[in-house]
């Protein structure tokens, strides 16, 4: 065994020391009884400690560059603009980000804020951009599982139920932090997810209106 002893816990060399090696914290992520069983979150994590061109601290999952510290919100707001144009350039189609918010015909209380969209011949917007700069590990299990992540489904379905006239939603995963991987484009469409939209837009309508009832109730 190796003794380290100039290396301060919770320190930022501390931080950075730990990337990319399996720690007794990292196992419990890593660690799997069976072995055909689909890899664990920490795997990703420990890929993307090993390859990532700049230091993450999984503990506070922030970004550390030049001095300054940044939440993975903040950076993906500084992002997106670099992830417009890698997708401009990949598909050869123009985004507008107006900053627009999109809300629904049936109820306008069912809305969405469209990172981007596209305006197709006949002036409809039929097709449209979400972006997602995660963390690398996420980045890596997209990559691996050839999908973008479960956790963003219900929010991509939000797009086809306010905008009746889309057909496409272009999911897109963004990074900088991982060479020869900043951008992948997983299309959604509408006629592969109609079923679960149905669903969705009929399960938001009856909140609603379960919501005004009881609010109605609450005013006697």
């Amino acid at each position: 065994m190796k003794i380290v002893n100039n290396v301060q816990q919770q320190s930022d060399e501390w931080l950075e020391f730990r990337e990319g090696k399996i720690t007794g914290t990292k196992l419990k992520n890593i660690y799997q009884r069976r072995k055909s069983a689909s890899p664990k979150e920490g795997f990703y994590e420990l890929i993307a400690e090993m390859v990532q061109t700049a230091p993450i601290s999984a503990d506070l999952y922030e970004f550390r560059m030049d001095g300054r510290v940044f939440s993975m919100m903040e950076r993906g707001s500084l992002l997106e603009p670099e992830a417009v144009e890698a997708f401009e350039k990949k598909t050869k189609k123009t985004v507008i980000n107006d900053g627009a918010v999109w809300v629904a015909d049936k109820d306008e209380r069912i809305m969405v804020s469209p990172d981007g969209y596209i305006v197709d011949d006949n002036g409809k917007i039929t097709e449209a951009v979400e972006i997602k700069c995660p963390a690398a590990k996420v980045v890596l299990r997209c990559l691996v599982e050839n999908k973008y992540p479960a956790e963003y489904h219900e929010q991509a379905l939000q797009y086809f139920i306010v905008n009746e006239d889309l057909q496409t939603l272009y999911f897109v995963v963004y990074t900088d932090l991982l060479p020869g991987l900043s951008l992948q484009i997983f299309p959604i469409h509408r006629k592969n997810v109609a079923d679960e939209v149905a669903e969705m837009e009929a399960f938001e309508l009856e909140t609603l209106k379960r919501i005004d009832e009881i609010i109605k109730g609450l005013s006697k």
